[in-house]
Formats: structure tokens, C-alpha cells, sequence
């Protein structure tokens, strides 16, 4: 089924990007107007027979916010949702977040990567770290920003861990 799909540039500053009520340079510089941002560190486990685990978040933390979730890889080496991990000699595992904010709750599903139905954990008690970022935005200002880095996030919004 063909489809078309439109987009406009405006210039601003000497920088193309698309058309829109975004942030400038100027904005992010200065910090945007009314942004804060909030980590929630939580730890879920898994196993054979568990492969969906999730985490109640505290009162109206998420409601009319962005909730960003990342993983632990090791050693504080965090990655954004969803993410398939793919380690020698271990089955893979999809990592997907869904985050609800009317009941404030963060649900990570882990599926086997291998187009094989079943929990991808062969033991039970399988904990995995997880870091919640909720941006608490000013409505009509787009942030061009790139939130997949967890550092890069951290130092935008100068945020405590």
C-alpha cells in the first residue's frame, strides 16, 4: 500500500531541522524552560516459567510525563529499551518495556530471541537492573536531544544516581 509522507525544514541559526515548535540551540544552552527529570533504580527478577516482571512506580510520578527505561548491561553500562541482548553461549533475549501511566506501573517482557517460544531464563532468580528516567516536559517544546545514552541524558538534566 503506498503511502506518502511529508516533511518541512525551517532554518534557525544556520541549522536545518524539521518544522515545528522545537527547542533552539539557544533553548538548550539555557536550559528549557520548566524540564526536570527523575531516576527510579529498580531491580527485576526472572525465570523458567517467569518472563514478564514489572515495577510499581510511586504515585503520579509518570502520569503527563516521558518515561525512558534502560538496562544494566554490567557495570553501570546502561542501555536504552527495548534491546536485544546477544551473548555467546546464552540464549538471546529481547528486552521490552511498556510503561503505563495511569496505573504507574513499568512491565519489562524478556522473549526469547530465537524464535523459540518460552522464558529465555534456563534457572530461576534471574535479576536484571533497570533505571526508570521520567522528563517531566513543558508542552509544545520539542527536545531534539538524543535520549538512547543514558550519560548523555544524565548530564542534560544534571540528575543524581
Amino acid at each position: 500500500m503506498p503511502f506518502l509522507f511529508l516533511a518541512a525544514c525551517k532554518k534557525d541559526e544556520d541549522n536545518y531541522q524539521p518544522l515545528g515548535n522545537y527547542a533552539t540551540q539557544n533553548d538548550l544552552n539555557n536550559g528549557l524552560t520548566g524540564i526536570t527529570a527523575k531516576t527510579y533504580d529498580f531491580s527485576l527478577s526472572y525465570g523458567i516459567n517467569v518472563n514478564v516482571a514489572a515495577y510499581t512506580m510511586p504515585d503520579n510520578s509518570m502520569y503527563g510525563k516521558v518515561t525512558f527505561v534502560y538496562l544494566d548491561r554490567g557495570y553501570k553500562d546502561w542501555v536504552m529499551l527495548p534491546y536485544y541482548s546477544n551473548s555467546p553461549g546464552y540464549v538471546p533475549v529481547n528486552y521490552i518495556a511498556t510503561c503505563d501511566e495511569v496505573s504507574e506501573l513499568i512491565t519489562i517482557e524478556t522473549l526469547r530471541g530465537d524464535n523459540t517460544n518460552g522464558s529465555p531464563w534456563a534457572v530461576n532468580n534471574v535479576t536484571r537492573s533497570f533505571k526508570a528516567v521520567v522528563i517531566n516536559c513543558t508542552p509544545g517544546k520539542i527536545n531534539p536531544n538524543d535520549f538512547r545514552d543514558y550519560n548523555k541524558v544524565k548530564n542534560m538534566f544534571n540528575l543524581k544516581d
